[in-house]
């Protein structure tokens, strides 16, 4: 992915940036990314081995603005720790410490005063109480901004891999919000025209994305792969049928794919699901790649996102 050139330079910074999907995203649309912020030091080793920008090991619930480079910033992101929403992690609170994330990030956003702001996270963000998000908007809205949400599957975007996340957008008053604030997908389940004549592809599927690795056996070994197939936690193993999207890439090392001999999948097939191009390398032992690659944003969805909010910031 190329970023594309313009005379205007337009400045993004990405919190909760882990080891750089958004970033990547947000710089292939067009952003000048100039910092990134988290607490992984894997994470932002790997961010600062294959993305420009200055990274900054902060604890980011202190607001402290003097930490990042003193220009404007056009463009906020930020995906906060999830944990306390997903419904994966069985019962949810919503006072659970790690969904005030959310808030201080916003707190951020009303320092630096960017004219547009996207946050991403999961869906249980969006049922984990009945006010929750009523409270994300006032937020939002204290702060100067304008706010509309919407659910958004990684497939529909190109990504190999049906992930399901939600999308905040907040645009600053000043700015003019008529345009266009989602971007329209380019693929769905089967190839259709749109009713705007729109051609949409096919749902782009697991062998499509990783079939020129299929024989790689990175990391599974006889004994290894005993052990996985034997697994049986919470959730069971994930399986992954090659012709069709892989279901959600998560922080786990539990994931296989279904071939003649059957194998967990390698971090750089999770990275080719995720939409991280092959010269993407993860710093950190293997159990924390696994974790970088499937806590990131999905690059290739982040930049549709990114590109719809240059145009917002353009116009």
């Amino acid at each position: 992915m190329s970023r594309k050139g313009d005379t205007k330079i337009t400045n993004a910074i990405d919190l909760f940036c882990g080891a750089g999907g958004a970033s990547l995203g947000i710089e292939s649309a067009g952003f000048d990314l100039i910092a990134a912020i988290d607490t992984d030091t894997d994470a932002l080793d790997t961010h600062a081995d294959n993305l420009s920008g200055y990274t900054v090991n902060h604890d980011l619930s202190s607001v402290d603005t003097s930490i990042v480079p003193d220009r404007d910033i056009d463009y906020i992101h930020g995906s906060p720790p999830c944990q306390g929403f997903s419904v994966a992690k069985g019962d949810r609170d919503v006072d659970d410490e790690r969904n005030s994330l959310v808030f201080d990030f916003i707190d951020w956003v009303a320092e630096i005063n960017p004219q547009v702001v996207s946050m991403e996270n999961v869906t249980g963000m969006l049922s984990i109480s009945s006010h929750f998000m009523d409270k994300v908007i006032s937020a939002f809205r204290d702060a100067g901004y304008t706010v509309k949400y919407r659910t958004l599957n990684a497939a529909d975007y190109g990504v190999p891999q049906t992930r399901k996340r939600v999308f905040t957008v907040a645009i600053h008053n000043d700015v003019d919000t008529t345009k266009r604030w989602f971007p329209k997908p380019t693929h769905s389940k089967t190839a259709t025209t749109t009713l705007d004549g729109r051609e949409l592809n096919e749902w782009l599927t697991v062998e499509e994305a990783i079939s020129d690795l299929i024989d790689i056996t990175d990391g599974c070994t006889e004994q290894n792969k005993i052990r996985k197939e034997g697994y049986d936690g919470r959730n069971g193993p994930i399986w992954y049928p090659l012709n069709q999207p892989s279901q959600t890439i998560t922080a786990s090392d539990r994931m296989k794919v279904v071939t003649e001999n059957t194998r967990r999948l390698t971090v750089r097939e999770c990275a080719r699901l995720q939409s991280f191009p092959d010269d993407f390398v993860f710093n950190g032992s293997k159990t924390s790649q696994y974790q970088q690659v499937g806590n990131a944003v999905p690059p290739l969805l982040q930049r549709h996102v990114a590109v719809q909010l240059l145009e917002i910031i353009r116009s």
